[in-house]
């Protein structure tokens, strides 16, 4: 269930329409999708520097480029010498921030964008960030919605607007949104309370068999 499977797999989709994309990686979960079945990112530097890193790739392209950074990277120094530095020198790229509310890869702390930091939303928040620093192309998308998700990324690389793009794609980290739930249920199962859980199944008259739930979003 994690939420940056379904992220790819709408970048997935794009490419099957518009071509092999160029995607600056960054530390985080979000990495692992540079192995198969996605195989998606073609270089990685170091912890929020994957935007700082396309701004040497970019120019040579013949299309725009993707970089993915998570909000841990964001946070750690992605703002600064990314994303700074992009808006300053007038790159005209897409900046990909999973936005999962924690930095998951390194153990899961807290960041000033955390769920359970939301008193501070209009104070702290990476949307208020990214405009004070200057950029102009904003948009937020629910991470599981994955057409919703394809088309934002399909707008940001054919609009007229010249400068970096900014997609935050939202969606909580399932490790600890599940260790928030689990004494939520158990609490309900121990006063005798029910609990309904979702099952998923295959519904035969929509299954085609042609695997695409496995090698479009890795579903184990």
């Amino acid at each position: 269930g994690c939420p940056e499977r379904a992220l790819f797999s709408a970048m997935k989709v794009l490419e099957k329409e518009s071509g092999k994309l160029h995607v600056s990686a960054d530390i985080g979960c979000h990495l692992f999708s540079s192995l198969p079945p996605f195989n998606i990112g073609n270089t990685v530097l170091g912890y929020g520097l994957g935007l700082a890193s396309n701004s040497a790739v970019h120019p040579m392209m013949g299309k725009r480029t993707v970089t993915i950074m998570g909000d841990g990277g964001f946070w750690h120094n992605g703002l600064t010498t990314g994303i700074a530095n992009t808006v300053f020198n007038r790159n005209d790229g897409i900046l990909v921030i999973m936005k999962n509310g924690y930095s998951s890869a390194t153990g899961t702390q807290e960041l000033p964008s955390s769920p359970q930091h939301s008193s501070l939303k209009d104070d702290i928040s990476m949307e208020r960030a990214l405009e004070g620093i200057g950029v102009g192309w904003i948009r937020t998308v629910d991470n599981y919605r994955v057409g919703a998700v394809a088309e934002t990324l399909k707008e940001a690389m054919s609009t007229d607007y010249k400068g970096l793009k900014v997609i935050v794609a939202e969606g909580e980290c399932q490790l600890e949104r599940q260790r928030k739930l689990r004494p939520v249920v158990a609490k309900k199962l121990s006063e005798g309370k029910r609990n309904v859980r979702v099952k998923n199944g295959v519904d035969e008259y929509t299954c085609t068999g042609d695997h695409s739930c496995i090698w479009l979003s890795p579903c184990p």
